[in-house]
């Protein structure tokens, strides 16, 4: 039996369809590798032709590993470990001035010689001053302190004989026990610092102040207060009148002593 006209086409379709899909798929694939070929090339021509980009691409991949920070960590930490070193070599400077502003006062010479930049130097680091002897020989010209800043300063049972302090801040000083005969004070602000027992035997305290200051006990055989501040000061008559000049001294009333007081400047 023949086939029939129509059921030929129909068999003549579908072979021309089995074969179109055959051809299809290598096609697909062949089309494919030329793409990837492309698109590698075109990466390859970007990369080498743009240098410009491959910069910004290098910034982008440092940042997203952050190095930037990391190297700023660094940086600081090394900021650090200077620090640390020059403070260490600070304080090893430190101590060593320290201890050369001892060795300078242990120096039994006469003048300044630098003993007042020492004291102030060892003052303002806390250092006790307790028992320090600048005293000198007989006769000798005394240790040239004028105008040393030791207010507060702990000089308690310091022997300063024939020093001249003149002008010096020793406000709120403790002097209790110190030897000071002879010395010049004249000017000298010694506002509430305490001189119990202090030897201020022929020291010039002319125009000194010594508002309130102890002065129980003291020594004032033959010191010179003209014209110094007692006012509010710790003292008896009898202690008072063992200086020179004392009736001109600024003082409160119960330290009259059988003499007029002098009205003060500030009062006037």
């Amino acid at each position: 039996m023949r086939p029939s006209p129509r059921n030929n086409a129909d068999i003549l379709k579908q072979k021309i369809s089995n074969l179109r899909s055959l051809q299809e798929e290598p096609i697909e694939q062949e089309e494919k590798k030329p793409n990837d070929m492309f698109d590698i090339r075109y990466r390859l021509i970007q990369l080498i032709g743009f240098p410009s980009k491959i910069s910004h691409r290098f910034a982008d991949w440092l940042n997203d590993w952050h190095l930037t920070r990391i190297f700023n960590s660094i940086s600081s930490f090394l900021l650090i470990l200077t620090l640390i070193a020059f403070n260490s070599d600070r304080e090893a400077r430190k101590e060593d001035r320290i201890v050369a502003g001892w060795q300078l006062l242990a120096i039994d010479s006469p003048g300044s010689s630098g003993k007042t930049e020492a004291l102030e130097f060892l003052h303002q680091e806390g250092k006790s001053l307790e028992g320090i002897d600048l005293s000198v020989d007989n006769e000798q010209a005394g240790v040239y302190l004028d105008g040393v800043l030791l207010p507060k300063a702990d000089l308690f049972q310091a022997n300063l004989t024939r020093a001249s302090l003149r002008g010096a801040n020793l406000t709120e000083a403790i002097l209790f026990g110190a030897n000071l005969s002879k010395a010049n004070l004249r000017g000298a602000n010694l506002t509430e610092a305490t001189l119990s027992k202090a030897n201020l035997s022929e020291v010039d305290l002319t125009w000194a102040i010594l508002t309130g200051v102890d002065l129980t006990s003291a020594n004032l055989r033959s010191a010179n207060l003209f014209e110094a501040d007692l006012r509010f000061a710790k003292l008896t008559c009898q202690e008072l009148t063992n200086a020179e000049n004392w009736e001109t001294s600024f003082r409160d009333q119960e330290l009259s002593c059988g003499a007029d007081i002098p009205i003060h400047p500030d009062d006037k």
